[in-house]
């Protein structure tokens, strides 16, 4: 988990996060490399946009 992150939130995207970073993608979204999820909080909720990067040389 990235220093200072809500631990709520990184447990919302840590599957995605991963799926993303060993290179798969979902079929639902039509630019592959890419997801769009939200925290659960429900009075503070939080949408993060979720890219794959590629690495520097």
């Amino acid at each position: 988990m990235p220093e200072g992150f809500c631990s709520w939130a990184w447990d919302d995207i840590s599957k995605v996060v991963n799926v993303l970073r060993f290179g798969g993608n979902f079929p639902w979204f039509e630019e592959e490399g890419i997801s769009i999820n939200c925290c659960t909080d429900g009075l503070r909720p939080v949408i993060f946009k979720i890219e794959r990067i590629q690495a520097g040389d």
